[in-house]
């Protein structure tokens, strides 16, 4: 099987409504990442993606809604706060207030979600999601 990478430019897509990105379901693309400039991701936006397995998202995402991501069962990892100048590391300094409810239930074979330290410490009980 191919990867299949999609480079969404922030600028453009400032807000990820509610399942957007359904194609994914189809087996089209396997990782995302995202620009600077996006904002929010909606209610499901990315549910039953099941052939996603990467996702980038930049220090600008301020709210991840209920269940964005939820039974994308595939996902192994989520770059919170990527920083698109250095594409190994997560960047510091992010925006992100909100992880909606449920945001990466039946994620199976998730396996790390990179938070920004001053994230988790403003959301302790979400630090486990970084282990």
């Amino acid at each position: 099987d191919d990867i299949r990478i999609v480079k969404v430019d922030g600028s453009s897509a400032k807000i990820i409504k509610g399942s957007t990105f359904k194609s994914i379901r189809e087996g089209l693309v396997n990782v995302i990442i995202f620009s600077e400039g996006l904002l929010v991701i909606e209610r499901n936006a990315f549910a039953f993606c099941q052939a996603l397995t990467s996702l980038y998202l930049p220090k600008s995402l301020t709210n991840i809604g209920q269940g964005a991501f939820s039974y994308c069962t595939k996902i192994v990892t989520i770059h919170l706060h990527y920083d698109n100048d250095d594409h190994d590391e997560v960047g510091g300094g992010g925006r992100l207030q909100v992880i909606g409810n449920h945001a990466f239930s039946s994620c199976k074979s998730l396996k790390e979600i990179y938070l920004p330290m001053e994230f988790k410490e403003k959301q302790p009980e979400l630090e486990h999601l970084d282990k």
